[in-house]
């Protein structure tokens, strides 16, 4: 079981739109249980349904003014609810440096 969520509610609203025009009944804020019963096939279709469900969500984000970048949503979310300085949030979405 599984979690989708986005910094940007409406982004994320959009992005589920998306997938369900692409024929995958997902809806946000809900829980995901993907059965046992999947094929490879229906993973693959769905990774590639949620490739183009995020890009046609985010040229929608673009296209209504909205701020696409993901980053800054990250930093307005953790503001919003969290106690954390912006960057506290980079440092926690940024991959760790290897010496």
């Amino acid at each position: 079981m599984f979690d989708v969520v986005f910094a940007k509610a409406d982004l994320g609203r959009a992005f589920f739109e998306e997938m369900w025009s692409r024929g995958f009944l997902m809806q946000y804020g809900g829980r995901f249980m993907p059965s046992a019963a999947l094929s490879d096939a229906d993973v693959r279709a769905a990774i590639e349904a949620a490739g183009h469900a995020l890009l046609a969500a985010k040229r929608r984000a673009e296209s209504t003014g909205d701020d696409p970048d993901p980053m800054a949503a990250v930093v307005r979310f953790a503001a919003d609810h969290f106690v954390a300085t912006p960057d506290t949030v980079r440092r926690w979405f940024t991959a760790p440096s290897h010496p």
